[in-house]
């Protein structure tokens, strides 16, 4: 299992240089107390969000404002957002108002195109050209049905493709911060953890609706992945210091020890993003 994690981690982010980080922003050159953020996307997305935001308004972060857009599954991708004339018209008055200094969009197998990525930024950038976007990876659907390790290597596909998209759209917008966060992390650490036997005190069951690592058997996120996944947010996004930091729900597993494990191997950068190795499958 310690070799499954250091793959997943080592390999996520084949970054070639770090945002320089200037005074009083944080990598990714938001305000260090906050930003005006607006998360749009499905249900493994928008819970987090709404996690990130609790968060950080227990924190002090004192500059941190949200507004979230859901729809589930297939229509919360930005594609499909797009043509969705409610969804689409919602957000656009959002954006119109040039107030969103942080537009985050998910990821779906399906309308996550480089283009449906691109009529988003396009629009926001019309209304504010200092928005900074983020592009959100999370978990592989049917997680609790997944050994950890068929878990993991469907991010670490899904986290490569992303990296191909985003570097695209870097160079179609140089002038601006595109952010990847492979949040997906947070459920295949907790995963191998739990097949470890490690989160005992804290998570007993796989699924359980109101107690488990996952809600459901589609891979719904519980409490635990969710806090985890929005510390991993608050952490690249407005560079949260742990050291007296507030967690909205009591866990004996070090979830800030291990946000900065996972942190610490991702390096957020503006630069195109090569190619990383790849995996050589070992014999059974």
């Amino acid at each position: 299992m310690k070799q499954l994690l250091f793959l997943l981690i080592a390999f996520w982010v084949p970054v070639t240089a770090a945002e320089p980080n200037q005074k009083g922003q944080q990598p990714a050159g938001l305000s260090k107390e906050g930003a005006n953020c607006l998360f749009i996307g499905h249900s493994f997305f928008i819970p987090v969000a709404k996690s990130f935001d609790q968060h950080a308004k227990l924190n002090g972060f004192s500059k941190h404002k949200q507004l979230t857009v859901f729809s589930g599954g297939q229509t919360g991708a930005p594609g499909n957002l797009w043509k969705s004339k409610k969804h689409s018209e919602k957000i656009k008055t959002i954006l119109e108002t040039g107030k969103i200094q942080l537009f985050g969009m998910t990821v779906h197998k399906n309308n996550s195109s480089v283009d449906d990525y691109k009529r988003w930024i396009d629009f926001a950038l019309d209304h504010n050209p200092k928005t900074k976007f983020m592009i959100g990876l999370c978990w592989a659907r049917g997680g609790p049905g997944a050994t950890a390790k068929e878990f993991t290597e469907a991010n670490l596909k899904a986290s490569q493709t992303l990296f191909e998209r985003v570097a695209q759209l870097r160079k179609d917008f140089p002038g601006n911060s595109i952010i990847t966060i492979n949040y997906g992390t947070a459920a295949c650490e907790l995963k191998v953890q739990f097949e470890a036997g490690k989160l005992n005190g804290d998570i007993s069951k796989m699924v359980d609706k109101n107690s488990g690592l996952f809600t459901d058997t589609f891979g719904h996120a519980g409490s635990m992945i969710k806090d985890l996944s929005a510390l991993i947010w608050l952490k690249k996004l407005y560079g949260a210091n742990f050291e007296k930091f507030k967690l909205s729900r009591k866990y004996k597993t070090d979830l800030k020890m291990i946000t900065e494990k996972i942190v610490g191997k991702q390096v957020l950068s503006n630069a195109p993003i090569k190619q990383g190795p790849k995996l050589k499958k070992k014999k059974d």
